[in-house]
């Protein structure tokens, strides 16, 4: 297991960079299944590096990856992108890319727009 932490410069001054704060953490319960825990906030400045964190997984080529949502307080369209790219990105390569447990706040997006459906959330 791997822990990287992520602090992002939002270029503004009322943020403190603890505000910034995001964590990726990889669990490997299984040979067959990778899990990529995430806590903190998904917005525009982490979704790049959400995005890369994917990409790594994938390319280790477990059959199945997952993502838990259920330390996340927020998530913009660009945290949603990341996830759509990479779920297509899993099935163009016969994997499985699924969100896990998503807490309150992700689950309602993830619901408003239908992707919850696309991205097999369970």
């Amino acid at each position: 297991m791997s822990t990287d932490a992520t602090r992002a410069s939002y270029g503004h001054e009322d943020l403190s960079l603890e505000d910034a704060v995001v964590s990726f953490t990889r669990v490997e319960p299984t040979p067959d299944t990778c899990v990529l825990e995430v806590r903190g906030d998904l917005d525009i400045a982490i979704s790049v590096v959400l995005s890369r964190e994917l990409d790594e997984l994938l390319e280790l080529g477990h059959p199945r990856v997952a993502v838990d949502l259920s330390g996340v307080s927020f998530m913009d369209s660009s945290a949603l992108s990341a996830l759509v790219q990479a779920h297509e990105r899993a099935k163009a390569t016969g994997r499985v890319l699924q969100v896990v447990r998503p807490s309150p706040a992700c689950a309602k997006v993830l619901s408003i727009t239908g992707l919850d459906r696309v991205l097999g959330v369970g």
